[in-house]
């Protein structure tokens, strides 16, 4: 037989069952909520469209007020970096000449100016590619013939030292302020040429002719100087092309008569050249080849080639 309390054990149990409240499903969420929690991640993007509901009407959506700037944040621009900076213009026009594929070693930098010159190249005591003005200051010792003319004479071995000075400009690079090849100046020059075995008069037919010793002659020339420089180096090679006229003892004449002078030259710098010059006077043709040197450096070369002529009798 059961106990009492076992016979009331269902009748408790349906009591608390009947005692316990009643719990409901959560409502569902609104059609136009469920739309605005799938924009969402969509209008995070743009801060300033975010957009919310009034509460009024669910398919009303006012635009968020944007939040104010914090003072205490300070805002900074960065700098555009030099590689954001625009390009710049680009062509034969704005690209810098391209270095040379060879250099002079005594290439002197753009700013220094040439040697020996005042004003920064305007007026030069050695003559340098860049110079507008140079003067010109030169000794010279030359070997060549001498040819009389007709038959006064006999064709000889022929000496010549000398001197030369004189001033030269660039008249388009101080009309254009720009570099030019082009130079352009007067040249006077002292020389002295060995003496010459000459008659007084025609030989032809004399079975003795009288022939005399000239010891020397000296002439005076005066040309104009042509110069044509090949680059603007230092030291730069240049031709020079000088033509005018000379007066001078011939031969056996005791009066000085005049004639044309021609001087073809190969130059380094103002330092040195080579050169071909003629004379031709009314009696007799020199023609000599020899070397020319700026005084500062050629004035104790050349007085060891003169002492050594006058030593051999030679002058």
């Amino acid at each position: 037989m059961l106990p009492a309390s076992l016979h009331l054990l269902p009748l408790l149990l349906g009591l608390t069952a009947a005692a316990a409240p009643a719990t409901e499903p959560p409502p569902a969420a609104p059609a136009a909520a469920v739309e605005a929690s799938a924009e969402a991640p969509a209008e995070a993007a743009a801060p300033a469209e975010r957009l919310e509901s009034d509460g009024s009407d669910p398919g009303i959506r006012l635009a968020a007020p944007e939040p104010a700037p914090d003072p205490a944040v300070v805002t900074t621009v960065p700098p555009v970096s030099a590689a954001k900076a625009p390009p710049k213009e680009y062509g034969p026009f704005f690209e810098p000449e391209p270095p040379s594929d060879t250099a002079h070693p005594g290439d002197p930098p753009r700013d220094k100016p040439p040697l020996f010159s005042v004003g920064k190249g305007a007026f030069c005591f050695v003559e340098d590619a860049a110079c507008t003005a140079s003067l010109i200051a030169s000794g010279d010792v030359a070997v060549g013939v001498l040819v009389p003319a007709g038959d006064r004479g006999v064709d000889i071995p022929l000496t010549q030292w000398g001197f030369r000075g004189g001033l030269t400009v660039r008249p388009v690079a101080l009309r254009r302020r720009a570099w030019h090849p082009w130079t352009v100046g007067l040249v006077g020059s002292f020389v002295r040429s060995s003496g010459a075995v000459a008659s007084t008069a025609s030989t032809i037919g004399a079975s003795n002719p009288d022939l005399e010793n000239i010891a020397y002659s000296n002439g005076m020339r005066v040309a104009l100087l042509n110069q044509l420089w090949l680059s603007q180096r230092r030291n730069a090679l240049h031709f020079d092309v000088a033509l005018g006229v000379v007066r001078s003892h011939a031969l056996t004449d005791s009066f000085k008569s005049q004639g044309l002078h021609a001087d073809f030259a190969f130059g380094v710098g103002g330092w040195g050249s080579l050169f071909l010059a003629g004379d031709f006077l009314r009696g007799d043709t020199r023609l000599a080849f020899g070397f020319r040197g700026h005084g500062i450096g050629a004035a104790p070369i050349a007085a060891l080639v003169v002492l050594g002529l006058l030593a051999g009798g030679a002058l």
